[in-house]
């Protein structure tokens, strides 16, 4: 199987998307969920920048909505 690396520009800005988030919000958030005593191979930090990573770049993905936890309405 072929690994790709992501292409630096991504990784980049992946970066700062992160390093807006304060670490000790991601930590307390994951210890009131209990997903930090859940994970056994990936930290909660590298599980979390994983699925940025993956997320969809659309519009509608990326609306306040989707993360409020509200249906957007058409």
């Amino acid at each position: 199987m072929n690994q790709t690396k992501p292409a630096r520009a991504n990784v980049i800005v992946l970066k700062q998307i992160l390093n807006l988030i304060p670490r000790g919000m991601i930590n307390r958030h994951a210890l009131a969920t209990g997903v930090e005593a859940k994970a056994r191979s990936f930290s909660v930090l590298s599980h979390l920048s994983a699925m940025l990573f993956s997320s969809p770049s659309s519009s509608r993905a990326s609306s306040p909505a989707a993360f409020s936890g509200t249906a957007p309405t058409r």
